[in-house]
């Protein structure tokens, strides 16, 4: 077996590398493991090594050393082969992924000794997904969050996003398509996915489970700014399917294929990563993907938890 780490050096603002990598040297070096650290250099990057290490043929188990951004490409790069096994070392903002699968993930020992255990995944136009895919509101802050932060701060382009989204992206007109279901109305977002969290916090698909062949589908309609306001908290806490005030609010399905498009361009969200375009497609891929849920183990933190960023922030 080899053990292959691809760790994304910016994440946890520098944690990745001034904490971790030192740290998970030293301890494989004494291990005696067959291993190799990979850093990543630029978008894409994590998927291609990954990619690259699965190619070779041989059992390997490959870490993703960052947050969900990270893991996203490197179960795209090690999907389908079956050869390959993928596990997290959580340094990212959210890691929300790992919210689905309790662990411990901060002891080396327990991610050395993982238990493989399968898991869906989505596939879709842009790539793969392993958690959640959204879109509407949230995934708009995202994308236009990239356009402040040329001019500001991380934490202020957020802040800048959501205004303006709140002011322009709170009525995303789009259709969707669940299971030859359609709805074409207004919405404020759409939730589709595998696991319960994403955004570093919302509880959006609280009823998903990770292997169970369908895609938890949560569609929100148009709110008022108030009742927006009202909505976010227990949309936060994952309540929202509960809640009988938002019923009229809420389309909640399961599904094994969503089509969403729209005559604009809309952003989509896969696991923190967002793109544009005028219509997507999210298809499940059941137990396709082999996940490393560690076990045992109580050692201190591997990786500093860096400071979280605010809610919706991708």
């Amino acid at each position: 077996m080899r053990y292959v780490f691809i760790l994304n050096p910016k994440a946890g603002k520098g944690a990745a590398e001034q904490i971790l990598y030192p740290r998970l040297t030293e301890y494989l070096e004494k291990s005696g493991l067959e291993w190799a650290i990979h850093r990543t250099e630029y978008r894409g990057h994590a998927e291609a090594l990954a990619r690259e290490e699965a190619m070779k043929g041989d059992p390997v188990r490959i870490y993703a050393c960052g947050g969900d951004g990270t893991l996203n490409e490197v179960c795209s790069g090690a999907f389908p082969h079956p050869n390959a096994a993928v596990g997290v070392i959580p340094c990212g903002s959210g890691n929300d992924y790992i919210k689905s699968f309790p662990g411990n993930y901060d002891d080396l020992d327990a991610q050395i000794n993982a238990q493989e255990v399968q898991a869906d995944m989505i596939a879709t136009d842009k790539g793969y997904s392993a958690g959640v895919a959204s879109v509407g509101f949230d995934a708009e802050v995202g994308f236009n969050m990239t356009k402040f932060k040329r001019f500001v701060p991380g934490n202020t382009a957020y802040y800048l996003s959501v205004l303006y989204c709140l002011i322009s992206k709170t009525k995303n007109r789009y259709t969707l398509n669940i299971d030859g279901e359609r709805f074409q109305e207004v919405f404020l977002l759409t939730a589709i996915g595998n696991t319960s969290y994403y955004g570093g916090q919302f509880k959006a698909l609280p009823y998903a489970v990770t292997d169970d062949g369908k895609l938890e589908v949560v569609a929100v309609r148009k709110l008022s700014r108030i009742k927006f306001l009202k909505f976010l908290k227990i949309y936060t806490a994952g309540h929202h399917l509960e809640d009988e005030a938002l019923k009229p609010y809420i389309i909640y399905r399961q599904a094994t294929e969503v089509t969403v498009s729209g005559e604009d361009p809309l952003a989509i969200n896969r696991d923190g990563e967002i793109t544009r375009s005028r219509e997507a497609t999210f298809r499940i891929l059941p137990l396709a993907f082999r996940f490393l849920q560690p076990t045992g183990g109580s050692s201190a933190p591997v990786c500093a938890e860096e400071e979280k960023e605010p809610a919706l922030q991708h």
